[in-house]
């Protein structure tokens, strides 16, 4: 454990206050008696993975628990069993090697399975929905449980794990056999339009807001009503893609909200759409 960290330095858009403990597990077990440690002492938590959707608050944060160290993967005859901490990007290139395939929508994602998972996160035609086949997690009431995949209640951008506030700790994925130099192929078409067309080289958050619609591209909405470039003090949405907001240099919590208030208003009485953020507000 560590005393008085800064989020800031393990939020991928670089915003953040200071953490007044800051807790590292090295197993899920120990993540699990991290949380009654703090439950009991009456601390607010959070648990953190790559920190890549989080917008956290610029004030003081009680107690953080990272997964940074939660890395155990085991490759199965169907798939995968991968730790809530493991980089998503990481577990496609070692999915590779096995001649795996399923998970590279996702190549190039900088978070966490566990992040992934719980949001649902999804892009060039995949989503995490499509693989999880059970996951065990930390309930609210502390409660450790394995879910089938009938249980997650799966949506766009959501899952029951983010409806309840629950912890993953472990997921088994199902991925398919393939020729591997098709693997490898699938993954640079997506990552090289992930340099094309994403501010990759700026600190953000990724993509800021949820489609109303599959056919409502909100980047492109957000640029045709000429707001690409637009800044509130260090925050400024992309000129590269309008769908991320960029940290500048020192933007803090209340920019980044300020900007996407200005966003929201705009699109709404442009369309009567109200976005909804991807973001995990802290």
């Amino acid at each position: 454990m560590r005393i008085s960290e800064t989020l800031r330095c393990h939020t991928s858009i670089r915003i953040g206050g200071d953490v007044e403990y800051f807790v590292v597990p090295f197993t899920a077990e120990s993540l699990v008696a991290a949380v009654e440690i703090l439950e009991d002492a009456g601390l607010k938590w959070r648990v953190l993975g790559a920190g890549t959707n989080i917008l956290a608050s610029d004030e003081e944060t009680c107690a953080v628990i990272s997964t940074k160290h939660l890395t155990g993967i085991w490759f199965t005859e169907k798939g995968v069993i991968a730790e809530a901490g493991v980089i998503v990007d990481r577990l496609i290139e070692l999915a590779i090697l096995k001649g795996l395939s399923g998970l590279e929508f996702a190549s190039g994602l900088p978070g966490t399975l566990g992040g992934a998972v719980t949001m649902n996160a999804g892009a060039f035609g995949g989503e995490m929905a499509g693989l999880v086949q059970s996951a065990e997690c930390l309930m609210p009431d502390m409660r450790t449980v394995k879910l089938d995949r009938n249980e997650m209640q799966f949506g766009y951008r959501t899952s029951a794990f983010r409806r309840a506030g629950a912890v993953i700790l472990r997921v088994s994925l199902k991925m398919t056999k393939n020729d591997i130099s098709s693997i490898k192929a699938r993954r640079r078409e997506i990552l090289n339009c992930r340099i094309l067309k994403q501010p990759l080289q700026l600190p953000s958050a990724g993509s800021v807001f949820i489609r109303p619609m599959a056919d409502f591209y909100v980047g492109s909405k957000i640029e045709g009503l000429g707001f690409k470039g637009y800044r509130v003090g260090d925050a400024e949405v992309s000129t590269k893609h309008a769908g991320f907001i960029v940290n500048k240099g020192n933007a803090s919590q209340r920019d980044v909200l300020i900007l996407i208030e200005k966003l929201r208003k705009a699109v709404y009485e442009d369309t009567g759409h109200w976005l909804q953020t991807e973001l995990d507000i802290w």
